[in-house]
């Protein structure tokens, strides 16, 4: 696939300044012939993502050296007008940075298939899976020098604790008006909740719900803190995807200087003097909604399949899914709820498995460890004591698992990974649910609010069972 990965990114390369002359052209022309890219290509090429064709030139079939030299001659077709506008040094320092031996393991080009929503190309966003204290401290400490110097490159710099904090600064009549304007579907609960999200908002979260859950960009699941850049878009196969470039920082100590490593490799390819800056402030009394604060309210309106946390919720006695709607639950049997909340907990030790052993005595008192835990979990769910089902029995264990996994089958359109929600079995009969633990959260009688599902008291009244 390595031909038809350098002809995606040619095409991509010479399509990014909406100008294709006869000298782009005779090299596109001239590179065809050196890497014997024929018609056969053409039609994978077509097919290939802009992520794709570059992660099939980081693979063993294209050497490094290979790699290099390809590098340069994509600079050298790109400047030879004498010119490099921001959409082509946008992907040349994509390319730099995935095809560059010492920064090719620290970098990805991302390409997703959602036209609908997406970050403009003049901004550069910090994203990160785990929150990161040290490098925090750093990007606090020297936010002004950066975000100048982003402006001065003619790219905006977005750190989501200081959109936050411009949120929390502002009036409150006034964040409530706007966003009524914004969501004039909501009620004053939703209201509520979109307010206290875009005043909390962190990067941890952003990530993980928006950027992974509702954009579908899995490379930011389990990300390092890096810089995530759009770099453009390519039309694949008839459909239109974005582009994006991760890099990460690789020496948490010192990640303001690779921060500026990235500007410096970013303006390096710009041939122009004269840099159109951004005038966007965060100032008194002005709601911003624009560029990237758009990007952060349009994507939180946007409900197309969410993904979202599980919340055992003991106090409406019922399982539910509240990035998708409040009142969203798990809309099956009481019993089937509990077997759900069984499996969900058992989980985080690798799955439970009913299925017999060879050992009689061990069977059966596995049969009762886990009838008990049952019987606890229904009760919690609103049970009542005598009509509690045996879901040690096959009989009645596989069709409530059969309906709980209809439901998130049927749950497909506005729940983002719906299959990691469902109940898998291991080939040794172990039944699990292979969601993230941060996702699963509860609430009880002892304390309203949702928290992580392993430090309430719902976890602990199971555990000591």
């Amino acid at each position: 696939m390595v031909h038809a990965s350098i002809l995606r990114i040619l095409i991509d390369l010479i399509k990014a300044d909406a100008v294709i002359d006869s000298t782009e052209m005779n090299n596109f022309s001239r590179m065809q012939a050196k890497y014997h890219i024929s018609n056969v290509h053409q039609k994978k090429a077509a097919k290939l993502t802009l992520a794709e064709a570059i992660y099939n030139l980081k693979s063993n079939a294209f050497l490094q050296k290979e790699r290099e030299t390809l590098l340069e001659e994509l600079k050298e077709m790109t400047l030879v007008d004498g010119f490099c506008v921001k959409k082509e040094a946008l992907i040349l320092t994509a390319m730099h940075y995935c095809l560059s031996k010492e920064t090719l393991d620290s970098a990805e080009v991302i390409s997703i298939n959602v036209p609908d929503i997406s970050i403009a190309e003049d901004q550069v966003v910090y994203v990160e899976s785990e929150s990161n204290p040290s490098i925090h401290k750093e990007i606090l400490s020297n936010f002004r020098q950066l975000n100048t110097e982003f402006k001065c490159s003619g790219l905006n710099f977005f750190y989501l604790p200081k959109v936050a904090e411009h949120y929390r600064e502002t009036e409150p009549h006034l964040l409530k008006k706007v966003c009524r304007f914004l969501a004039p579907g909501y009620n004053d609960t939703e209201l509520d909740n979109m307010i206290s999200y875009i005043k909390m908002v962190n990067t941890k979260k952003f990530c993980l719900n928006q950027l992974f859950g509702k954009l579908g960009m899995s490379a930011i699941y389990n990300t390092k803190p890096g810089l995530l850049i759009h770099i453009g878009t390519s039309f694949v196969d008839n459909k239109l995807y974005n582009n994006f470039l991760k890099v990460s920082l690789q020496n948490i100590k010192n990640p303001c200087e690779q921060i500026l490593s990235f500007l410096d490799t970013y303006t390096k390819y710009l041939s122009y003097d004269i840099v159109v800056i951004p005038k966007t402030d965060e100032t008194d009394g002005h709601f911003l909604y624009g560029g990237f604060y758009k990007f952060i309210y349009d994507l939180y309106l946007y409900r197309k399949a969410e993904s979202t946390t599980v919340l055992i919720d003991t106090v409406r006695q019922s399982i539910f899914f509240p990035q998708i709607g409040r009142d969203f639950e798990l809309n099956v049997s009481r019993r089937e709820r509990a077997l759900y909340a069984l499996i969900l907990m058992e989980s985080i030790n690798g799955g439970v498995k009913f299925t017999s052993t060879d050992n009689y005595r061990e069977d059966e008192k596995q049969r009762k460890e886990l009838s008990h835990k049952f019987k606890v979990l229904y009760l919690m769910l609103g049970g009542r004591p005598d009509k509690i089902p045996d879901m040690t029995d096959d009989s009645i264990r596989r069709p409530s698992i059969c309906h709980i996994n209809k439901f998130f089958e049927n749950s497909s359109q506005i729940m983002n990974n719906h299959s990691d929600y469902r109940i898998k079995k291991k080939k040794d009969g172990t039944l699990f649910i292979s969601l993230d633990k941060e996702l699963v959260t509860a609430c009880s009688p002892e304390k309203h609010d949702a928290i992580n599902l392993f430090d309430s008291s719902v976890y602990g009244k199971y555990i000591d069972s």
